[in-house]
C-alpha cells in the first residue's frame, strides 16, 4: 500500500520530493526495504514521539513547506495535494488543510505547513501526547498568523471510511495505473 501512496504523491506537481518517516521498530525494516528498492528516502525516528520523527525527517531535507500525507491512504489524488498546496502558498497562511473540517472523503487528507510551524512545535511540545501526532501541536503552536482549517471540496457528496477506500481499492485488483479519485468516483 505504502508503494501505491509514494507514486501518487509524486504524481503532484506541487511536490517536489517524496520522504518516507517510519519509526526504528523491527516490523518497518520492510518500509525501509521498500523504500531502498525505489530510490526513496526513508527517515527512521522514535515510535512514540512521531513529531520528533517527522521534524528530522524534514530536517534533513530543509524545505520552506512541508506537505504530510499518511501512508494509509492508497487514493491520494495529486490534484487534491496539489490543490492545497496551491492555496498555502498564496502566502497567508502557516496551514492549509482538507482535513480539519472534513469536506473531502476520508483518505484524501493533505496538510501543508511551514517547516518554521514544525520547527516551532518541535521546540515547544512538552507532553507526550503533544509529540505522538505531529499536526495539533503546529496547528496549536502557529506564530498568529491565520491557519486554514479546510480546503473546500465543490462538491462533497462521496463519504468514504477506511472500510470503503479499502472496498473501492479492492475492486481495481492488482490494478497501478494512476487515476484522479474524482473522476474514478463518477
Amino acid at each position: 500500500m505504502l508503494w501505491h501512496v509514494i507514486q501518487r504523491v509524486k504524481r503532484a506537481r506541487m511536490v517536489d520530493r517524496v520522504v518516507v518517516a517510519t519509526s526504528t521498530a523491527p516490523a518497518d525494516d520492510a518500509i525501509e526495504n521498500m523504500c531502498q528498492e525505489n530510490g526513496v528516502p526513508c527517515y527512521r525516528g522514535s515510535e512514540n514521539d512521531v513529531l520528533d520523527r517527522f521534524y528530522h525527517a524534514a530536517l534533513a531535507e530543509k524545505p520552506a513547506k512541508v506537505v504530510r500525507i499518511t501512508a494509509d491512504c492508497p487514493l491520494i489524488d495529486p490534484e487534491v495535494i496539489d490543490r492545497v498546496v496551491r492555496r498555502f502558498e498564496r502566502g497567508d497562511l502557516d496551514y492549509a488543510s482538507n482535513a480539519m473540517v472534513r469536506s473531502y472523503p476520508d483518505g484524501l487528507d493533505t496538510e501543508v505547513f511551514s517547516f518554521s510551524v514544525l520547527e516551532r512545535a518541535w521546540h515547544e511540545a512538552n507532553k507526550a501526547s503533544e509529540r505522538e501526532h505531529v499536526t495539533p501541536t503546529c496547528v496549536r503552536k502557529n506564530s498568529g498568523r491565520p491557519m486554514s482549517r479546510t480546503i473546500r471540496r465543490p462538491c462533497t457528496s462521496i463519504i468514504a471510511g477506511r472500510w470503503m477506500r479499502w472496498r473501492i481499492w479492492n475492486s481495481f485488483g492488482p490494478c497501478t495505473r494512476l487515476f484522479a479519485i474524482g473522476r474514478r468516483l463518477e
